[in-house]
């Protein structure tokens, strides 16, 4: 099957997330996730495993902060200066100026946990303590972006977007992750192939929002050309790449002209 350049770069520069610190958080804390959350379950690529581990922190963060919140009667948990000192070493999303610690819980239920503890001891709230499906949102439709851009990932946000397409690198897996609104993957470029090397580390930014720019607004012709003109991509990759893209467009031709 004829593939694009994109596709053939995927094939032939694939990066592995073996032994990462991101498949190393999913292999101890995947057992985490209940009945509700499981749908967010997902390790078959580097993005799934980093969107899981989004849904995992907060999953871990309810665990962690449900056991010490019971160590508590409800008189000393309405005491902000024990509140504050049992968030004080839990990572959180920002979103809309709230505190979002467990992002399969709405706004108002994180509140709760930041800023009004004693809650979680009478009901409705109490639940949140007793039944770990109780109240679940979709994370990603309430929260969007700010999921990934945020201490539950490593990703990194860029400058460049078009429309409701948002772009992230992470420096790890030397990959670019091009993703909608509700973090859906709509493309992943892997650069820096094995036998570049790259040397430019002042500019990469400012390189990456390059190549991101080339991917929403060209084609994949000046896509390529300035991956290799930035150093980001070897000339041996680049002409296998190239030499797919060509057959790819010849298919394409073919097919519009027997339509």
């Amino acid at each position: 099957m004829a593939k694009n350049a994109i596709t053939a770069l995927k094939w032939a520069n694939p990066k592995s997330i073996a032994n990462s610190f991101e498949q190393t958080f999913y292999d101890a804390n995947a057992s985490l996730f209940n009945v509700k959350t499981s749908i967010y379950n997902e390790n078959r690529s580097i993005f799934d495993v980093i969107k899981s581990d989004v849904i995992l922190k907060g999953l871990f963060n309810r665990s962690k902060l449900n056991d010490d919140f019971k160590q508590f009667p409800k008189e000393q948990l309405a005491r902000e200066v024990i509140q504050t000192a049992l968030l004080e070493q839990t990572p959180f999303v920002t979103f809309r100026e709230h505190r979002i610690y467990i992002p399969t819980y709405s706004i108002e239920i994180n509140d709760i946990y930041y800023k009004h503890a004693d809650l979680l001891k009478e009901e409705p709230y109490s639940q949140c303590m007793k039944d770990e499906n109780y109240a679940i949102v979709n994370p990603f439709k309430t929260y969007g972006l700010a999921l990934l851009d945020s201490p539950f990932t490593r990703l990194i946000r860029l400058e460049a977007k078009k429309d409701n397409i948002h772009v992230f690198y992470h420096c790890a897996f030397e990959t670019l992750f091009f993703v909608d609104e509700e973090c859906n993957l709509i493309e992943e470029l892997p650069i820096l192939d094995e036998k570049c090397q790259y040397k430019d580390n002042l500019h990469l930014f400012e390189n990456l929002n390059t190549i991101a720019n080339d991917y929403l607004y060209h084609d994949r012709t000046k896509l390529f050309s300035d991956l290799l003109k930035l150093n980001l991509l070897s000339e041996a990759y680049y002409d296998e790449c190239m030499e797919e893209e060509l057959k790819y467009q010849k298919k394409m031709k073919r097919k519009n002209h027997d339509l």
